[in-house]
């Protein structure tokens, strides 16, 4: 499984992607550090990413997980977060992980087909892979009181309102396939419950 955790800036990518990671004892790919020093650039000037600039990193961001699932996983799977309301990891088999959770906005339809890809055998290296997104839902303002509270990071109010401008949410037909959409204007600790029970019973009825 590739679960890509997606949404606008402040929506808490990274929290509930680690989050994830811990839960199932997985390995965890934050994907704006995979930006090429290019993009790193732009996005510190203040200059909103084009579909250009994206393709490339996207599908380095797609393959790099895939190869992850060929390969044992390293001995901490994932950063550390604040789980302390989560189920104890899964134990660490070191046999290849049977997923790997991996934080992309993903803010339109094309850019999500680019990881549905990975399940195509010409990709897949072999492997059966299912490719699922979880939606983190978050209303522009409160986005942006988000990202005005952050400190040191590269993302921009004015680079908010270019993200909800591109923004593509999940169409009805994505969610009855492939896409779990999680409100997150609520606590932590409610918005991380909800993902990993979600999850928990995708991963159930198969």
């Amino acid at each position: 499984h590739i679960w890509v955790v997606t949404g606008p800036a402040g929506c808490g990518k990274t929290t509930v992607g680690q989050a994830l990671a811990n839960h199932l004892g997985v390995p965890y790919v934050e994907g704006d550090d995979h930006h090429p020093p290019e993009n790193v650039k732009k996005m510190n000037s203040g200059i909103p990413l084009t579909d250009a600039d994206r393709w490339d990193w996207l599908i380095a961001l797609r393959d790099h997980a895939i190869n992850m699932l060929a390969q044992p996983p390293p001995t901490n799977p994932s950063s550390s977060a604040d789980t302390t309301l989560l189920p104890p990891p899964a134990a660490n088999s070191g046999s290849p992980p049977k997923a790997v959770v991996v934080t992309c906005s993903a803010l339109k339809l094309k850019y999500r087909d680019e990881f549905r890809v990975a399940a195509h055998p010409i990709h897949s290296q072999g492997l059966n892979i299912s490719v699922h997104f979880i939606y983190l839902s978050i209303s522009q303002q409160e986005s942006l009181n988000r990202v005005a509270a952050r400190k040191g990071h590269y993302m921009k109010s004015d680079m908010v309102k270019s993200q909800f401008e591109s923004l593509q949410s999940p169409s009805r037909k994505e969610k009855a396939e492939d896409v779990i959409e999680v409100d997150v204007e609520r606590t932590p600790d409610a918005v991380l419950k909800d993902v990993v029970t979600r999850v928990e019973a995708h991963l159930d009825r198969e």
